[in-house]
């Protein structure tokens, strides 16, 4: 199971490998319950909020080949769903993988 959390284009939480990664600006804001997770919850928490953080988020849940996904929006409480335009979909790809090659890169440096 892969889950990613965006706000506009920034991926701020990726779920991958059994590993939480916070993206930057985020760090040490967020977390998953990932003992929840089996159950069904994919809720991102984010601490000592900020005027920034008010906005849309985009939840993406993958496991095999289904995706799922569900937008929020924080500190309001009408929401609407927004849609994703595709250029703003590149984008969130662009950070997950950067957020992927960090990964990669911290084990590569903890591993030698």
């Amino acid at each position: 199971m892969e889950i990613r959390w965006f706000k506009g284009t920034d991926c701020v939480c990726l779920y991958k490998n059994r590993q939480v990664t916070e993206g930057r600006g985020y760090e040490g804001r967020v977390s998953l319950f990932t003992q929840e997770l089996q159950r069904g919850n994919v809720s991102l928490q984010i601490r000592d909020c900020k005027r920034s953080d008010r906005g849309y988020y985009l939840c993406q849940v993958t496991n095999g080949d289904t995706t799922e996904e569900c937008t929020v929006r924080v500190w309001d409480s009408l929401s609407k769903n927004r849609e994703w335009t595709e250029e703003e979909r590149m984008k969130m790809k662009e950070s997950v993988l950067l957020i992927d090659e960090f990964i990669s890169d911290t084990n590569t440096v903890s591993m030698r």
